[in-house]
């Protein structure tokens, strides 16, 4: 189950300005390892590794971080829920609140204002389904940028009201998972898919952000958003909180020169995607600059999608 549109990775990349040496050292011992850091063995085998490898390593920690025990009690949780089963003719639905910073420049003036909107999908069993996205008023960040959007072309493209209907397939797996095989396998997958980025904090920012769309992807599957949990409580770097009702996921970074903070909020009861954020991080915290930001309903079952989503003639709206 997924909207198929994953709008914290359309982040801006910036090729990295260096490789860190000996990275793929690395990855070839967690893959021989499935990185089982908590382990005597591993550590065993870790010290004949090279010095490559040590150096990288010290960046990573050698056991799950203390304060991510809220993810292990809500994975714990979450492993004995039922499972959800789609019958037939039912759909997925999921509804989302979004809003994205919009930087555009028209005769030299840059123009900046954030672009709500409304997003529902339908996905059905088969793994087709639909999509409609309705876009509010956009919010200026001052007056000198609403004056200058109003002024120009940009109301015709960022107009409120504009309402898209797409299809959407369910997303592919990550290559090599294998759910029957347990974290271990998950966590090397996972790893593997993200390798390569050069920066090992980007690579584990990468993470964290594959493993939320894989929670949303498996919203009938409990288990497996429980062993995601799992895969997120090992990552280094990660600041975990727990206020009752959400279990909130957070981790700072550089992207270029931008002092970023990428933010999940998990309910505290089913594990689902409450929220995610990615925010520029600054000196006053009542100035931070959201970037991206959706808040999702739970997702639940319909018995009456549109028929598209059924491989029909679509609904009047």
């Amino acid at each position: 189950m997924s909207d198929d549109f994953d709008f914290i990775s359309g982040l801006p990349d910036e090729p990295p300005i260096y490789r860190v040496e000996g990275m793929e050292a690395l990855r070839a011992a967690i893959d021989r390892e499935i990185r089982r850091r908590r382990t005597g063995a591993w550590m065993l085998r870790l010290a004949t590794a090279t010095a490559t490898v040590f150096v990288v390593w010290s960046l990573l920690p050698t056991a799950t971080n203390p304060s991510a025990q809220p993810l292990l009690g809500l994975a714990d949780a979450v492993e004995g829920l039922p499972p959800v089963t789609l019958a037939d003719g039912g759909a997925w639905y999921t509804r989302s609140e979004r809003v994205e910073l919009i930087v555009e420049e028209v005769d030299g003036q840059v123009i900046r204002f954030l672009r709500p909107q409304t997003r529902e999908v339908w996905i059905g069993g088969a793994g087709s389904g639909r999509v409609i996205v309705t876009y509010g008023e956009p919010e200026f960040l001052s007056p000198q940028d609403r004056d200058a959007f109003y002024a120009s072309d940009l109301v015709d493209l960022y107009g409120p009201g504009t309402e898209e209907l797409t299809t959407a397939e369910e997303p592919a797996s990550v290559p090599g998972i294998d759910w029957d095989r347990g974290v271990d396998d998950l966590q090397a997958a996972m790893w593997r898919q993200v390798a390569g980025l050069g920066d090992p904090s980007l690579e584990e920012v990468e993470m964290l952000k594959l493993a939320a769309r894989l929670i949303r992807a498996n919203g009938e599957h409990p288990e497996r958003r429980s062993a995601i949990l799992r895969v997120i409580a090992d990552l280094p770097g990660i600041t975990v909180t727990a206020d009752g009702d959400t279990v909130d996921v957070s981790v700072d970074y550089d992207d270029g020169e931008r002092p970023l903070r990428a933010r999940f909020e998990f309910d505290a009861t089913d594990a689902h995607l409450v929220e995610e954020s990615i925010e520029l991080r600054g000196g006053d915290p009542d100035r931070t600059l959201v970037l991206h930001r959706a808040r999702y309903e739970p997702p639940r079952v319909v018995t009456d999608p549109p028929r598209t989503v059924l491989g029909g003639a679509a609904k009047d709206e």
